[in-house]
């Protein structure tokens, strides 16, 4: 919110402090996930909307170099869709039937 708001953000982006910790439930993590999408992801985009979201300030991301907020956006739309894949997948997995090749079917 800082670049479409004109600001540079102070600080830096760090992976490893928003890596998560400890164990975490299929269940747990899908509604988390859901919480996110249904209400901070929306009043994101709600914000960037009302905002200059073609500013052309950048922030330092750790693999992909400084970014626009727009491309900040764009990275995490494409983040949290793979999260979505992978909680997918785990769900599937875990009502699969084990198969004596030691794969699954589902």
């Amino acid at each position: 919110t800082e670049l479409v708001s004109g600001r540079n953000p102070e600080g830096k982006a760090d992976t490893a402090a928003v890596k998560p910790f400890g164990a975490m439930s299929a269940k747990q993590s899908l509604e988390d996930f859901k919480k996110f999408t249904d209400t901070e992801y929306k009043n994101l985009v709600k914000y960037i909307g009302s905002h200059d979201h073609n500013s052309q300030l950048k922030f330092l991301h750790p693999w992909f170099g400084k970014i626009t907020a727009k491309q900040w956006f764009w990275v995490l739309t494409i983040h949290h869709g793979l999260h979505l894949k992978q909680i997918r997948n785990i769900k599937a997995c875990m009502h699969a039937t084990p198969t004596k090749g030691g794969g699954v079917s589902r």
